[in-house]
């Protein structure tokens, strides 16, 4: 039986598909995991917390279906990027899913970006009230599974603070993250170094899977 893996993907909230991930997915099922990879619904259509709330149900089912597909019971990680990397840690910290979620992998993900400062992010998150509850750094992190915050030096769209920021938050609430800068990788980059054409340019790949394995 092979552990089940979720791949999340990005695109500020408001585009993105499967079916454009299925390097990703090549990827991982090479490695030796049953991987799948969810859409959600996206903004303008729905706002927070709607696609974090999507993420969440996509856990639940594999957690629940992967032993139908020679998935091991009871492991379960998480990979996203970007806009789907804070998808998935803010699914577990706002759902429980501690229990549910053995480890999560972020590649490039945005965990401290207020004041909100952008179009992308004031139409996902404008609405919301709290916008303190929105940010994984401020949430309760006692909790949280074993973390891999990954980012590009040369990222221009998610400041590194972000990655910075949450691993300081996860090791000070006792908790383990492990954070990797990598040089002369930008913000999609990062992303796309999991293709087999470019994985020369960042070990994404290796190090996800080792940290995953241990």
């Amino acid at each position: 039986r092979m552990p089940a893996l979720l791949f999340i993907y990005g695109g500020s909230w408001d585009s993105g598909r499967k079916e454009d991930y299925a390097f990703v997915g090549r990827a991982f099922a090479a490695r030796g995991f049953l991987t799948a990879i969810a859409d959600y619904r996206l903004v303008p259509g729905v706002h927070y917390p709607a696609f974090v709330d999507d993420a969440a149900a996509a856990m639940r089912w594999l957690a629940r279906e992967a032993g139908s597909f020679e998935g091991t019971p009871g492991r379960l990680f998480i990979v996203g990027h970007s806009a789907g990397a804070y998808s998935a840690v803010q699914a577990v910290l706002r759902h429980d899913l501690h229990t549910v979620v053995s480890a999560i992998a972020s590649l490039a993900g945005p965990f401290d970006f207020l004041p909100l400062d952008s179009p992308k992010s004031i139409a996902a998150f404008g609405q919301v009230d709290d916008l303190k509850e929105t940010q994984p750094v401020h949430a309760d992190l006692s909790q949280a599974p074993p973390i891999q915050l990954l980012h590009g030096c040369e990222d221009v769209t998610v400041g590194l603070h972000n990655s910075w920021n949450l691993h300081m938050g996860v090791l000070q609430a006792g908790r383990e993250s492990v954070l990797r800068f990598y040089e002369r990788i930008g913000h999609v980059g990062i992303m796309l170094a999991l293709a087999k054409p470019l994985r020369s340019r960042a070990p994404v790949l290796d190090e996800i899977v080792a940290f995953l394995r241990d």
